[in-house]
Order: structure tokens, then sequence, then C-alpha cells
């Protein structure tokens, strides 16, 4: 993961409701998501070659109650972060802004999964107990250090 340096190349990338500012590593951004804690693209990494998915938190910092969320998640995003656990890997972390004074805005690089555990849990699929424990193993091998 990275911070804000000045090596970085930066592109914005504007949207009917909202702009991403990310690195030029990151391109082809589409199609964007909306709910009330972020917005999510989805993108392709050309030093990879991989497709990702990078997430705009939004507000992190506008009360101590988002602060906190905000640090809570990233610090459990990078506690599960095993490249041998099925759990979303965290790529990179990164902001556009310059200084500390100006520090607004947070983005989330991760692996793309054609299907979260919302998704399929609020499908049709029925959900048997290999399912479930296959979930389990994976939660608990994320958490293995």
């Amino acid at each position: 993961m990275a911070d804000n340096d000045d090596e970085r190349e930066w592109h914005t990338v504007e949207h009917s409701l909202t702009q991403f500012t990310v690195p030029k590593r990151y391109q082809n951004l589409s199609p964007f998501e909306y709910n009330s804690h972020d917005i999510v693209t989805y993108a392709t990494d050309t030093n990879t070659g991989k497709k990702v998915t990078i997430r705009k938190v939004l507000k992190s910092f506008n009360s101590v109650a988002r602060a906190h969320r905000t640090y809570r998640e990233l610090k459990l995003r990078i506690h599960l972060n095993h490249l041998d656990a099925q759990v979303a890997q965290l790529y990179d972390v990164f902001t556009p802004e310059k200084d500390l004074n100006n520090f607004a805005t947070l983005y989330l690089v991760e692996n793309y999964v054609e299907y979260n555990l919302k998704e399929v849990i609020y499908s049709n699929v029925v959900v048997t107990e290999d399912h479930i424990k296959m979930v389990i193993y994976c939660l608990l091998r994320g958490l293995k250090v």
C-alpha cells in the first residue's frame, strides 16, 4: 500500500454524481455503484493487468463516529489481507490530497469479485451447508496470523 507522493501521476474521471481522482495506473473506470457509505467503480490495473474494485469512501472524516468507522474498516481489511484467504484482498489505499489539512478523500483498491456475500445471501440461490462451511473457513483463514 502506498501513500500519496509526488511520484504518482493522477487522472480524474467525471461521473454525473461524483468524480474519481486516481493514479493513472487505474484505467477504464466503470460502472459506478452507490450506497450510503461509498461509491464503487471497477477498473483495470495497468501494472498487473487485473480487474480491480476501487471504493471511494464517502464522508470518512465528517464526524468522529464516521472517522472511527473508517479506521475500524481499514484496520480490519488490513488484518484480513491474506493472499490465500478467499476474502477481499486490499491492494492499495490512497488519497489524492497532498497535505494533511486537505485530507478528506480515501480510496481503497481491492481485488475484483464477481459476487459478494450479500448478493449471494439475497439471491434465489440455495445456500447449502457446504457453502456455509466454506464461508466460515474463509473468514477464519483470513484471521490466521
